[in-house]
């Protein structure tokens, strides 16, 4: 607790970014709490002496103090114009943590952490606009492609995979952007550089070597990519090569192999995937 200490003193003092670091590592001891106590059973003996008040539900009340503390530290912070605090912040008042919930300030507040350049608020905004409606607050937002494009632009500019894969499918089709198939092969490939959301680049970069959208035609690039898309999960792929192996087309024809893709799906609970299998199987 030293650490703590020497944190708050300096947080005190005005320092911005010790402000932020007490309002996380308080975060962090509210998160592990609730971690601990919700992994014990109920009347555990693990609860002795003084703790065993919190057996009942005070431990909740330790965390709303913690959070509390947190939350503070937050806004502190995000007076100095810090984009992390200003985004945990917007996450506070989001979800009701360290103080009631106020969904209005919690959307302002994710409107200016993406203006400082937060990649996760940027992210977040551009969805909003994408999709027509906020994440989680009950907000009404105007479905804008354009702004969703802008937002989409900043995040991936920073290395946001996810940004890339949605600008890039912005860019395939068109939407809040002049249709650009090269521009959006790109930012496929730089999407699928990383873990997630690769599969899904994957599927794409496999329909455009499949259309030649961007790239040359391609069929057996196509397979492969379309392959890897269902290796990593991607039901829509499993369907495509379900499709190729039933049809001959890219590979050769075989009914088996085309069952043992449509079934990947069907175990997943796709309703094409299991249309398909007993469409093969009667």
């Amino acid at each position: 607790m030293d650490g703590l200490r020497k944190l708050e003193e300096a947080a005190a003092s005005g320092d911005g970014e010790a402000q932020l670091a007490c309002a996380r590592a308080y975060t962090d001891i509210a998160m592990e709490k609730r971690r601990f106590f919700q992994s014990l059973p109920s009347g555990s003996s693990a609860l002795r002496g003084p703790a065993r008040h919190l057996e009942t539900g005070g431990f909740e009340q330790e965390i709303a103090r913690d959070m509390q503390i947190a939350f503070g530290w937050y806004q502190k912070a995000a007076e100095h114009g810090i984009a992390d605090a200003v985004y945990e912040l917007s996450l506070c008042y989001e979800e009701g943590e360290g103080t009631a919930p106020f969904p209005e300030k919690a959307q302002e507040l994710l409107e200016k952490a993406a203006e400082l350049g937060h990649m996760e608020a940027q992210f977040r905004l551009a969805m909003q606009y994408y999709e027509g409606h906020t994440i989680v607050c009950d907000i009404k937002v105007e479905q804008d492609y354009e702004k969703a494009v802008y937002w989409l632009e900043k995040g991936a500019a920073q290395g946001d995979n996810f940004a890339q894969y949605y600008l890039g499918l912005c860019y395939e089709n068109g939407t809040g952007v002049g249709q650009d198939y090269e521009k959006a092969v790109s930012l496929y490939r730089r999407a699928a550089d990383c873990e997630y959301p690769q599969a899904e680049a994957f599927f794409e970069l496999a329909h455009c070597y499949e259309t030649g959208h961007g790239v040359t035609l391609n069929i057996p690039r196509a397979i492969e990519l379309y392959r890897r898309a269902a290796e990593e999960g991607d039901i829509r792929a499993a369907l495509k090569l379900g499709d190729c192996y039933e049809r001959g087309f890219g590979v050769e024809k075989s009914k088996e192999r085309a069952i043992e893709w449509y079934n990947i799906a069907a175990e997943q609970g796709d309703e094409d995937g299991i249309s398909a299998l007993y469409r093969l199987s009667s």
